[in-house]
């Protein structure tokens, strides 16, 4: 039986050597099973072994056996000094690109093995150290902050971001001037923030990624296996192109052997036959050895990350909700502060009301009745999912800002008999009361007013002089019921909804105040 191989090994010491078949089966031999007196064996030459019977075998060069015809000693000699020439001419220069060179800084470089390298990989960081320089950043950015604790109001961000920066880029459009130096700081630093909380979502949604970003990247031994693991696979990747070109020239220049009859030609063929020969087999040596290097490397990166991986998930999660609480809690703040500031300038820029008063909708200065008109605007058969959520934050927005009945009155007596009654019969809004006109303009600016109920004479003003002060500093648009003799009372801005006589009951007021809600 013949086989076709090539020496991998060979020592020409002790005359013991190693073979690799084309089958990829690796043979032992010694100098007695050598067989040819034509070249001495070595490594990367290309045999032919003979198998005897199953104890003895004859090894020869496949040159020898190819080259059935010898030449005598001048013939070879000339052919052998021309062919010197034409390889160094034709082969060194033009087959060996730079791909090739490449491959041979691989093969001189593969004995620097994984076996120089430690089996299990070591940490460089601990969990909590790695996950320290993480939070270490978030919770400088949070301190920084602190002092958005004591904004008096919270506006969930996530459901109003793009509501809430779409009304801003409009009434930035209609007056530039409403985005004063104070909410342009804050717009950016909200947007920063933004951008803070939307990575640290990610990372407690993708756990993998985040064990990688917070725990993997510190660790510098197992960073400088996974390169070498990348870089193995480029090389067999590299190796196994040259593998299958190295194979497709050797079966040509076979050919041309078996076909050719000039003796000149043939010992050229020859020599090149034995050199793709020789560095076919350096490429599946090194191949082999690439193989299972990247193999015993990926199998120590598998089992550092097994090791830690569920450990760190665990300690991540649980420490990573107290920040989430904050970072939450301050961009809603954030969201709050921005809206509020915005409607405020909006409230005294002249093309701003001007393009309010146009809408068809009665617009009140804030966000939720700017989205109310918006909403009105939609078609109601083409529900999509934005429309859903602008819906889910009006709701929101109506949980967030109560709307209340404002009661102002002179006389404490008959404020407490109207306000005990208007709670009894009206469930839909809140009831505040105040006898002290200053103390409730203060109060209306961090509310809600839908309607004011008032007196025409007050303790220190008047009913016009209140609603021209509460106009001139409050940006809602409430309903308004004047008790008065005299139905000739009108405000500068305000429109009176109703007028009743003083002393009116508890009831018929309660009664005026449903009639006047339903038609809205």
């Amino acid at each position: 039986m013949k086989t076709k191989g090539k020496i991998l090994f060979y020592n020409d010491q002790n005359g013991i050597g190693l073979i690799i078949t084309k089958e990829k089966e690796k043979i032992k031999f010694n100098v007695e099973d050598w067989d040819d007196f034509e070249i001495t064996p070595h490594v990367g030459l290309e045999v032919q072994i003979i198998k005897e019977n199953e104890e003895e075998q004859k090894i020869i060069s496949f040159d020898s056996s190819l080259n059935s015809n010898s030449d005598d000693d001048k013939n070879f000699t000339n052919a052998t000094s021309k062919l010197k020439e034409y390889t160094s001419q034709k082969y060194i220069d033009k087959e060996l690109s730079k791909t090739d060179r490449e491959i041979e800084k691989i093969v001189k470089n593969s004995n620097n093995s994984f076996l120089q390298l430690d089996k299990s990989i070591t940490l460089t960081k601990t969990i909590i150290e790695s996950m320290q320089e993480y939070f270490t950043n978030i919770e400088e950015e949070i301190k920084k902050r602190e002092g958005y604790k004591k904004v008096d109001g919270r506006l969930k961000y996530s459901l109003a971001k793009r509501f809430l920066w779409t009304t801003f880029n409009n009434l930035q459009d209609i007056d530039p001037h409403v985005i004063t130096l104070r909410i342009k700081s804050i717009s950016k630093d909200l947007l920063f923030m933004s951008n803070i909380s939307d990575d640290f979502t990610k990372k407690l949604k993708y756990p993998t990624q985040t064990f990688h970003d917070v725990f993997l990247v510190y660790q510098t031994q197992y960073n400088i296996v996974k390169k070498l693991t990348e870089q193995s696979l480029e090389k067999l990747d590299m190796l196994r192109e040259k593998e299958k070109r190295l194979e497709l020239q050797k079966e040509k220049t076979e050919k041309d052997l078996k076909t050719t009859k000039d003796k000149k030609q043939r010992l050229i063929l020859q020599e090149k036959y034995k050199k793709l020969n020789g560095s076919y087999a350096d490429t599946v040596h090194v191949i082999g050895k690439l193989q299972e290097e990247y193999l015993f490397n990926s199998k120590r990166l598998q089992e550092f990350e097994i090791k830690y991986q569920k450990q760190f998930n665990q300690e991540f999660q649980t420490k990573a909700k107290k920040y989430h609480y904050f970072l939450t809690d301050i961009l809603n703040a954030q969201a709050f502060l921005l809206d509020s500031l915005l409607w405020k300038e909006a409230h005294s820029s002249q093309p701003i009301r001007k393009y309010l008063k146009e809408l068809s909708f009665d617009v009140e200065f804030n966000t939720k009745s700017y989205l109310k008109y918006f909403l009105n605007t939609l078609d109601e058969g083409k529900s999509t999912q934005q429309s859903k959520e602008l819906f889910e934050l009006y709701e929101h927005l109506k949980e967030m800002q109560q709307e209340y009945i404002l009661l102002v009155f002179a006389s404490t007596e008959d404020l407490l008999e109207y306000q005990s009654c208007i709670k009894t019969m009206i469930k839909d809004f809140s009831i505040k009361s105040f006898t002290d006109e200053l103390a409730a303009l203060k109060w209306s600016l961090k509310n809600s007013v839908k309607f004011i109920i008032l007196e025409e004479q007050l303790n220190v003003s008047s009913a016009t002089k209140f609603l021209d002060l509460y106009h001139k500093n409050i940006l809602s648009k409430p309903q308004i019921i004047l008790l008065s003799h005299s139905h000739n009372i009108h405000s500068k801005e305000y429109k009176i909804t109703r007028f009743l006589q003083p002393g009116v009951t508890p009831q018929i007021l309660a009664s005026t105040i449903l009639e006047v809600s339903n038609g809205c």
